[in-house]
């Protein structure tokens, strides 16, 4: 089985978290209690078979708090589970279940305040007649018969179970059905995951952690379970040794970092049940002296840590095709305190796991995470200021838009020099087209707003022959980005050229042509700016002059921008458009010397982003 969907509710912070897409990897990502580690807690509970304590369930909503400033909670946690199944597994559940599982199954895990019983069922058909079972699995074998009697079903007799559970399943699914949720049989229990939570700072912490899966694989291994129920003294042979087996070559990592370890010992200790209880790690240097970690600096910590977690990656074993090794790890920011280039190394160790089919959750703050991944494996949590719950984003291609799907489906933005974190982070977008623009806006923002785009969260999209901006501009904007537009005033008009930001244009792609777009004129950026900053311009920049130019000898060659830029070119000596869009920008000393639909336009563009 593999976790395709999760959802929790009324637990800690997600209120409600919709349907948490789980993709490979699944990269959390967002602000501090914003609900990542929830989220991965809240996994650790719908798996294993620990009850949440009561701060695990959320505040009740709109109820203020009492006197003493406490408020109540709410009294269930409802965590939900859609999983993919393998061919295997759809057989087995055919068997089980009184309609086909259509490759997923849907699982629910309820928690009460008031009751520690955990109430785990799965959404399934059921008779709708009330006098009919619901749950052929749970019927002891006389009431199975008894059903078989009164409604006329052919006994195929014997004292087996399973053939009359099945005589009486194969009747029931003739009959009218429902969905609902039944209690989940344990042999569906036994075909989820396995998932562990991987808690990265303490090496010896995170050595029985990976052990320990690799402990659950074993048990999980028709093999071992055979063995098992035929020697069941005899589990140090078929599980001990081989997780010794697998810690051997620990110290090779290690001693990469510590030239000096030239031993890492793990002994694995059982409970007699046998349950793998703990891993302690012992470390012995050149001299055969053992080797206090606890008394170790940070760095050296860290050292083993990520030698560790290379380690495990190699050492985990990947899931098949019919056999019961399907696996999640989740990692709660494992890079916490490392430098980039360990960064990178733990990344490639986390790659591993995935090329093995190991489903893997990462909750980080690092951005070098974030931009290695496919933006659509990323779920961006976010709590506004002063409230209880949290909200996440996916930012998705349109599945019905097949420009968005060929622009963004494996790096959204990429093309146009967009990383993740900037198109996860940043709320405002300001596009145009134009070499010149590109090199004259940020110089004149600063000017104008004496500050800069990057620290005013402004981003600048050049739309300059490039149809994918288009594409990312309208992605952006339906997921929830301010976008607004620089358009010059003979852009507007389509006159059959490969110009992107006509009007026509936008309002197709669904912008507001009132709201979104500025239309810069006379006829183009450049032609707006006035006679007395090209008069800057050319006394400062144009070859062998004499400085002698005026806003009067300008004014005769405002013949239409085509022609001005042209003769401006020529004054110049250069055609080259950033160049010229920087002597624009340094020519203009006073923000009221920028064209007015400009400053309107950075006026927009702080605005939007201040939201």
């Amino acid at each position: 089985m593999k976790l395709q969907q999760f959802r929790a509710q009324k637990f800690r912070c997600l209120y409600d978290s919709g349907w948490i897409t789980i993709n490979n990897p699944t990269v959390l990502i967002g602000c501090n209690d914003g609900g990542k580690t929830a989220t991965i807690n809240a996994l650790d509970y719908f798996f294993g078979n620990v009850v949440p304590p009561i701060d695990a369930y959320s505040y009740v909503r709109n109820v203020a708090p009492n006197k003493d400033g406490e408020r109540p909670r709410e009294s269930e946690i409802i965590l939900e589970a859609i999983f993919t199944l393998s061919k295997q597994e759809e057989q087995l559940l055919l068997d089980i279940l009184l309609s086909p599982p259509n490759k997923t199954i849907h699982i629910r895990k309820t928690f009460n305040q008031s009751d520690t019983a955990v109430v785990s069922s799965i959404k399934s058909s059921v008779p709708k007649n009330p006098d009919l079972p619901r749950d052929v699995t749970s019927l002891q074998i006389n009431s199975i018969r008894e059903y078989l009697r009164k409604l006329g079903i052919p006994n195929p007799g014997g004292n087996e179970k399973l053939p009359l559970q099945e005589a009486l399943r194969k009747w029931l699914i003739t009959q009218p059905l429902e969905e609902d949720w039944l209690p989940i049989p344990a042999s569906i229990v036994k075909l989820y995951p396995i998932y562990q939570k991987v808690e990265g700072e303490d090496s010896e912490q995170t050595i029985f952690q990976i052990l320990n899966v690799i402990y659950r694989q074993l048990l999980k291994d028709p093999k071992t379970e055979t063995l098992l129920s035929t020697f069941v003294n005899d589990f140090d042979r078929l599980l001990k040794q081989p997780l010794i087996d697998r810690a051997k070559n620990l110290v090779e990592f290690i001693s990469a970092y510590l030239p000096d370890i030239v031993q890492a010992e793990v002994m694995p200790k059982f409970q007699v049940n046998p349950r793998f209880d703990s891993a302690p790690l012992t470390l012995v240097g050149k001299e055969s002296a053992r080797i206090d970690l606890s008394a170790r600096g940070a760095g050296t910590k860290q050292q083993v840590n990520l030698a560790v977690f290379e380690w495990s990656s190699e050492m985990v074993e990947p899931g098949s095709e019919g056999k019961s090794t399907d696996t999640i790890l989740a990692f709660d920011e494992p890079d916490l305190h490392l430098d980039y280039e360990a960064q990178k190394r733990l990344y490639r160790a986390i790659e591993s796991y995935i090329d093995k089919e190991v489903q893997v959750i990462v909750s980080t703050h690092s951005l070098n995470f974030i931009n290695r991944v496919p933006i659509q494996c990323i779920c961006h949590y976010s709590k506004p200021a002063g409230k209880l719950d949290t909200t996440i984003e996916y930012l998705h291609p349109q599945s019905d838009d097949p420009e968005e799907s060929a622009f963004f489906i494996d790096r959204l933005g990429e093309s146009i020099g967009f990383d993740n974190a900037t198109i996860l982070y940043e709320r405002c977008f300001l596009a145009f087209e134009g070499p010149t623009e590109q090199s004259a806006l940020p110089i004149l923002f600063r000017i104008y707003a004496n500050d800069s785009l990057f620290r005013c969260g402004i981003r600048l999209v050049n739309c300059y022959n490039q149809y994918g901006a288009i594409v990312f501009a309208k992605f952006m904007h339906r997921n929830g980005r301010h976008v607004i537009f620089l358009v010059d005033q003979d852009t507007t008009i389509n006159k059959g050229t490969k110009r992107l930001l006509t009007t026509s244009t936008l309002e197709k792609a669904g912008f507001s042509i009132a709201e979104q777009v500025h239309i810069i004129g006379p006829e183009c950026f450049e032609y707006s700016f006035s006679n007395e900053i090209w008069t800057a311009v050319l006394n400062v920049n144009q070859p062998d002059s004499k400085n002698d130019w005026t806003p009067a000898k300008i004014e005769p060659y405002r013949q239409g921008a085509k022609k001005f830029l042209d003769s401006m070119e020529t004054l110049l000596q250069n055609d080259n458009k950033p160049e010229i869009g920087l002597m624009l920008a340094k020519s203009v000393t006073k923000a009221d010397h920028i064209p007015e639909i400009i400053r309107k336009c950075f006026d927009k563009a702080i605005e939007k982003a201040a939201q």
